[in-house]
């Protein structure tokens, strides 16, 4: 099954939300200016039967479009039968001369944006044969229907309305070039902070190895020494405390190794579901957050959350923000970070919030980074590396600008299991 990333689920909720309203502009439009040919002209033309239809069509195509989660095919279909709308409106209101012809290329334009390229390669095929088509025939002649020129409003209509949808589409193109350059930027500053982010992982892993060996041998030997003195209370209460921080110890070197895995080989994005990721994360940091008087708390607004496969680099991503927001809650008198857990648009929505001081505004633009830091003991690394993490697995990372309190914002593409 073919994944999906953050940016094709948006792209077709927005070309979904755009068929929806360029289907209900067209069909209020075509339906007032049958109304107004109805009310306002002195006699009621042929040609405003073909208005008529193709708003029915139109709606139809919308009810459907509005029901069901699909909008190609629905759309394809919609544009191809445009050529014939327009082919009949052209035919009836001057050939070649009508301004309706105008709309020929404006189909392919529409397409183009919404449509994949194959799609639009066949939309562009027939609105150069319909072209030709009108040239040479005219439902006029062949018909014996009654010519009737457009009305000087009518071909004002037209042109706006033909310049208006181009320059939209235009500037809509614009901005996509415009997010094109940033995602290359992005790409670039990925392959400068890959090399650091296999070396840490390679480096977590490494001291999670080198731990274990001394750990072990103070479980054994803790184990003998409480065989050996038995009846002494003293003696056991130690043990007990020692075994307890071994174990302790053992518990935040697997949560280490556990999260670094999959940086020591990035090609290979491993998932589990979010409560083994939020466990391991909360080890780490847990004790910290207890012996600083910090309230931590998880809202989960998702039923059913541990169904759906989440990356496991997840976990490095919430554990560099829950860090930098400890850094930020500890000389405030009140200390708190909370993350909230929501969907939206078949993506996994989390925030983390914290009653740190708010990001200076200069600032916003420079902490995704690289060794960008305004500690002296930081090397600037941990927002860049999160960030291009999470793009490579489809992700978004950003700093929300509108909240009260100091959020980071994660959004995943939802897989379940």
């Amino acid at each position: 099954m073919q994944e999906k990333s953050i940016d094709s689920i948006r792209e077709y909720a927005w070309k979904r939300r755009a068929t929806i309203l360029g289907l209900s502009t067209a069909s209020v439009v075509l339906l007032l200016r049958f109304l107004s040919e109805l009310i306002f002209s002195t006699h009621f033309d042929k040609s405003n039967y073909i208005i008529i239809c193709t708003t029915i069509v139109l709606i139809c195509q919308l009810i459907y479009v509005k029901k069901t989660r699909f909008y190609e095919t629905s759309l394809f279909y919609t544009l191809l039968f445009a050529f014939i709308f327009i082919y009949a409106r052209a035919s009836m209101t001057g050939g070649l001369t009508s301004p309706t012809m105008a709309w020929y290329p404006v189909v392919p334009i529409i397409s183009s944006f919404l449509l994949p390229r194959s799609k639009t390669i066949i939309i562009g095929i027939c609105s150069v044969i319909f072209i030709v088509f009108t040239s040479q025939f005219s439902l006029v002649h062949d018909l014996n229907l009654p010519a009737t020129p457009l009305q000087d409003y009518s071909r004002v209509l037209v042109y706006i309305s033909v310049t208006f949808i181009c320059t939209v589409f235009c500037l809509f193109h614009e901005d996509q070039r415009k997010k094109m350059r940033v995602k290359l930027e992005e790409q670039r500053l990925s392959i400068l902070s890959s090399a650091r982010n296999t070396e840490l992982g390679e480096l977590a892993a490494g001291i999670a190895h080198e731990i274990n060996n001394p750990l072990a041998v103070i479980k054994v030997k803790s184990k003998k020494i409480k065989a050996l003195n038995s009846e002494n209370k003293e003696v056991l209460d130690s043990i007990e405390k020692i075994s307890a921080m071994a174990e302790r110890i053992n518990k935040i070197v697997k949560s280490m190794k556990n999260l670094s895995k999959n940086q020591v080989n990035q090609e290979k994005s491993n998932k589990e579901n979010f409560e083994y990721i939020f466990e391991n994360v909360l080890t780490l940091c847990e004790t910290k957050m207890k012996y600083s008087n910090i309230q931590f708390q998880l809202i989960n607004n998702v039923k059913n959350l541990d169904k759906y496969r989440i990356p496991i680099q997840l976990g490095h991503v919430l554990l560099n923000i829950i860090n930098n927001a400890y850094d930020a809650v500890l000389i405030e008198e009140t200390k708190w970070i909370k993350i909230f857990i929501n969907t939206v648009d078949e993506l996994l929505e989390i925030k983390i919030s914290n009653s740190g001081k708010l990001i200076d505004e200069d600032k916003r633009e420079k902490i995704f980074n690289p060794f960008y830091s305004d500690k002296d003991n930081r090397t600037g690394l941990g927002l860049s590396i999160s960030k291009n993490n999470l793009s490579t697995l489809g992700g978004e990372l950003k700093l929300l600008s509108d909240t009260e309190f100091t959020t980071f914002s994660i959004t995943l593409p939802l897989k379940e299991h």
